[in-house]
């Protein structure tokens, strides 16, 4: 009977502890988004935010979710995707090209069908947030925790935008192999669909990929991935934004895009020092550029500070 009862009592506790986690994740969350909402009001600086494979920082990359949660979020301004082709020519949402990286199965996508890679399951293979982004610790490690044990089945692009409702800009990041021919082929399919339905714009590092596209479908924003200084030059280049690595930007190329009234949009902030070493450099024309990011809500509540304010997150740390 005694034994009985203890498994009775722990069995209760646990129980209560669990409601007790789920309470407290929940409470932090809310917490969050209300400081987010009444910083949103004081409107410091207007940099837009893009959502970095859809949600990432709260959902498996590039999935269903990620990307409807994105373009669901208060914090989101635009949200990006990153697109591959497979081997049967299927475009799936997929940043990495072997799928070892985030799935349990191994490979390179253009060598799966698309049947092959719905068998797996993937995950956020490497995303761990920082805990010093935010002075809430609570919810970053709750973020952290729940992200880890999330998964999903992977998704083509035609599931996507048969799906999910947009109201926002979607960006689609294209990785190219060997397959430039293919690829716009197969995406100039999909969107001739779509033509007038959605807000787009495509980026790539493959300038010879983007002017194919450009030709058959001038009417799509079109934006070039810099990620090297040695690729600085296509700055000058004929697209209508840029889209460049945190650690190269400076004031002066905001000046020049501002200048040649082109778009920057700066890839990837995620953490309170990454931000802070980016407004620092762009001092007043932070407003102009867009942040990318796994954690756009983050961003979003850092964006909205004060110089005051983030002096003070700066001291806590």
């Amino acid at each position: 009977m005694l034994i009985k009862k203890i498994v009775v009592y722990g069995g209760l506790i646990t129980t209560l502890a669990a409601g007790l986690k789920i309470y407290n994740e929940n409470k932090h969350y809310n917490h969050f988004i209300k400081e987010i909402e009444r910083h949103e009001t004081s409107n410091f600086h207007d940099s837009e935010i893009v959502a970095h494979r859809g949600f990432s920082s709260l959902y498996v990359e590039n999935s269903m979710e990620a990307v409807t949660n994105a373009f669901d979020s208060c914090c989101v301004d635009e949200v990006e995707i990153d697109i591959r082709l497979t081997k049967d020519k299927e475009i799936v949402l997929m940043h990495n090209k072997l799928i070892n990286l985030n799935c349990n199965g191994s490979g390179f996508v253009e060598n799966k069908t698309l049947e092959e890679l719905k068998e797996y399951r993937y995950r956020n293979s490497d995303f761990i947030m920082p805990n010093e982004d935010y002075p809430d610790k609570t919810l970053i490690e709750n973020r952290n925790e729940q992200n880890l044990r999330n998964v999903s089945q992977i998704i083509t692009l035609e599931e996507l935008l048969n799906n999910a409702l947009y109201d926002k800009t979607l960006i689609i990041d294209v990785k190219i192999n060997n397959n430039i021919d293919d690829m716009v082929l197969e995406l100039s399919d999909i969107l001739s669909s779509y033509d007038g339905n959605l807000n787009i714009r495509i980026q790539s590092t493959n300038e010879e990929f983007l002017q194919k596209m450009k030709l058959l479908h001038p009417n799509y924003g079109y934006q070039i991935v810099i990620s090297k200084k040695k690729h600085l030059s296509y700055i000058n280049s004929n697209y209508d934004a840029i889209v460049i690595k945190y650690s190269l930007i400076t004031d002066e190329i905001v000046e020049q895009c501002i200048k040649d009234n082109k778009e920057v949009y700066v890839w990837t902030i995620n953490t309170y020092e990454q931000y802070e070493e980016v407004r620092e450099e762009l001092d007043e024309t932070i407003d102009y550029v867009k942040i990318v990011s796994d954690s756009p809500d983050v961003m979003c509540y850092l964006n909205n500070c004060s110089d005051k304010q983030l002096k003070k997150l700066k001291e806590k740390k």
